[in-house]
């Protein structure tokens, strides 16, 4: 579905009037500025927008890519760069300047996007680590391949740090509880490390 777009768009670039009429309502991203920073952030729902945060508390520029306009357009009034589209494609991934950036880190929710998203920006930035969301630990062979440099599962982490609140309340010490839950996530993330 996502290979058909740029076909589609073309189609509609050609209606003159149509087209002007669905791209009315204002710019679709953000045009380049020196500040927009080293980190590309590909979605920016509940997990990419966590990540932002830290980037802006740390009074790091970012830069933003997402595929709902309105949240896109908040963005942008907001003085963050932000373009619109899907983190899958090349051209938005061009647009949105990962060719430049330091660190990619895809957090859209859907596999495939995270998959096309991942061998896109690889081709584009062949030496930034690129941290992406899995769904789960079937994902991270093909993210792996296609150039993930790091993979997280939030399920995963989410149970992670769970048990170590429990050590913690166990009355095992805060470092033992965090030492046991990093040996615990190298075995999670290990090919048949975690049997259901």
């Amino acid at each position: 579905a996502y290979m058909s777009l740029p076909l589609i768009e073309r189609g509609m670039r050609r209606v003159g009037p149509l087209w002007q009429w669905l791209n009315k309502p204002g710019p679709l991203h953000a045009p380049p500025r020196p500040d927009a920073g080293d980190v590309l952030i590909a979605g920016y729902g509940r997990v990419g927008a966590l990540m932002g945060h830290a980037m802006g508390q740390l009074d790091v520029p970012f830069t933003v890519i997402d595929v709902n306009l309105e949240r896109t357009r908040r963005l942008n009034a907001a003085g963050i760069r932000a373009t619109w589209g899907d983190a899958a494609s090349a051209e938005v991934l061009r647009t949105a300047g990962a060719q430049h950036k330091k660190v990619i880190v895809v957090a859209v929710p859907d596999a495939n996007t995270a998959l096309l998203a991942v061998t896109n920006a690889r081709r584009l930035n062949p030496l930034a680590p690129i941290i992406v969301r899995a769904q789960s630990r079937d994902d991270l062979p093909a993210l792996r391949n296609a150039g993930a440099s790091e993979v997280v599962v939030p399920a995963y982490e989410g149970g992670l740090e769970l048990m170590r609140e429990a050590l913690v309340a166990l009355g095992y010490q805060s470092d033992e509880a965090l030492q046991f839950a990093d040996v615990s996530r190298d075995t999670v993330y290990e090919p048949g490390g975690l049997t259901a």
